[in-house]
């Protein structure tokens, strides 16, 4: 009985520390989305700049919704944009 307690111990304790939560999945998506706006906005020219902006807006608009989802909107925000 001693033998499975700890091997049940082992396998969750291999699966919690292996898996990345649903939140930091997120999050990590929600950086990589807010680095793709600092990338638009850097290299922008004025020719492009309508189609930039619309563009940047839907990508706030995913940002928006991740951190809905996030289970804890301010925290992710805040994570995202702390510059």
């Amino acid at each position: 009985m001693k033998q499975l307690a700890v091997l049940l111990l082992l396998v969750f304790g291999y699966f919690s520390t292996s898996c990345t939560s649903e939140y930091e999945e997120r999050l990590e998506q929600g950086l990589d989305l807010k680095e793709q706006i600092s990338e638009m906005e850097t290299g922008s020219s004025s020719f492009n700049e309508d189609h930039i902006s619309k563009e940047i807006e839907t990508i706030r608009n995913e940002i928006s919704l991740l951190a809905r989802v996030s289970g804890n909107e301010d925290l992710f925000l805040s994570q995202i944009y702390k510059d």
